[in-house]
């Protein structure tokens, strides 16, 4: 993203006007730096808080830490890139190099093998639907412990979804 102008509102949270859409950053709320004393090795792509735990989705890696933890374990020692994190239900799931994964504890567990999965995003009108934004929109259904490709959007076919994002109405 470029960002092309910034702006300041009334409760001290930066909007930043970029070149694909606008962004806000919250100053107003806790903010905690982690840099690679930390054991952070590469770029960070993701961040989520689960159960007790710091996750941070890398260029390389999946990285967790506990809150007795001083540094970042990671979760795998085979490098891929993690896009993103999407909770669901009582479960954290991650995009991981070809994979969805299911992160249970310190661990990693395949439940989707395809293409890479840049963004991932719960249906608001159907529990069992995941959408997973690759090259190219897909529909998968979730049973709890598998995804299944159950629709491919022929109008994203071959695009970069990079965000999935739904109207009030719950529409894509």
């Amino acid at each position: 993203n470029t960002v092309i102008g910034l702006y300041t509102d009334d409760m001290g949270n930066t909007w930043a006007l970029l070149n694909n859409g606008i962004n806000i950053l919250f100053y107003n709320k806790p903010l905690s730096v982690k840099t690679q004393a930390d054991g952070i090795e590469s770029a960070v792509m993701a961040v989520e808080y689960f159960n007790e735990t710091e996750y941070i989705g890398t260029y390389s890696s999946i990285l967790y830490r506990n809150a007795n933890d001083e540094k970042f374990s990671k979760l795998s020692s085979d490098p891929a890139v993690c896009w993103t994190f999407l909770r669901k239900d009582d479960r954290l799931l991650a995009s991981y190099g070809f994979d969805i994964v299911e992160v249970n504890g310190t661990g990693l567990k395949s439940i989707y093998n395809g293409n890479t999965s840049y963004s991932l995003a719960l249906s608001p009108k159907f529990n069992d639907i995941i959408f997973s934004g690759q090259d190219g929109l897909y529909a998968l259904k979730d049973d709890g412990t598998q995804l299944q490709e159950v629709f491919e959007f022929p109008e994203c076919m071959d695009l970069p979804i990079r965000k999935i994002e739904f109207d009030h109405k719950g529409r894509l």
